[in-house]
């Protein structure tokens, strides 16, 4: 049977040699995975009844811790963690980022035309804040969303500039769209790369 798979395997367009390999390898990974989870399986079964008991209540217990932080943790960003002298700084560095990026978009480059529908923008409590002009308003939906994926990625680049240590897969700034002092935008609180609009 394994000559089959490797046979299959070697024909393929487009693997060849490496996808047998790769095969071959997860092969060895799940019959590695197997022999561990046996042992684990006759290690549960020489437990006592108490220290087995011990055991699920211990692992409960850190389940429960662990979706209490994981709760605590999806709805904050590490710029919530700066202290106000480096907020402070956060800020100016955002508002002197906009306004080189609109310097080059009045110089013609094309690229940075979204930040000349930002009036101002910084980052509090409540996610950024960016306040937009009227030209802003008179966008549609999607127009209006490239801009404040936009605004994030200057966000973003922001926090690199600062080394704020940020993880891989830490989702994106969340963002409010303020016209006239009143929110008409905001990225979702689950996917703060996807926006609402008011309408």
């Amino acid at each position: 049977m394994m000559e089959n798979i490797e046979h299959n395997i070697t024909t393929n367009y487009f693997g060849g040699i490496i996808m047998k390999k790769t095969i071959v390898l997860g092969i060895a990974v799940l019959a590695s995975l197997s022999l561990a989870a046996c042992e684990s399986s006759s290690a549960a079964e020489a437990e006592t009844p108490s220290q087995s008991t011990e055991a699920h209540t211990s692992n409960d217990n850190q389940k429960v811790a662990s979706k209490k932080e994981s709760k605590t943790s999806d709805n904050t960003h590490p710029l919530d963690y700066l202290s106000s002298e480096k907020l402070a700084s956060y800020n100016k560095g955002l508002a002197d980022s906009l306004i080189e990026d609109q310097k080059f978009a009045k110089g013609g480059n094309k690229n940075y035309s979204w930040s000349t529908y930002i009036d101002s923008v910084s980052y509090s409590s409540r996610g950024l804040i960016a306040n937009v002009n009227p030209n802003f308003v008179n966008l549609n939906n999607t127009d209006k969303t490239k801009i404040g994926k936009s605004l994030q990625g200057l966000a973003g680049a922001q926090i690199v500039m600062m080394n704020i240590e940020l993880a891989p897969d830490a989702p994106s700034v969340y963002t409010n769209i303020h016209y006239n002092g009143r929110r008409i935008g905001h990225s979702k609180i689950l996917n703060p790369s996807s926006f609402k609009w008011s309408k």
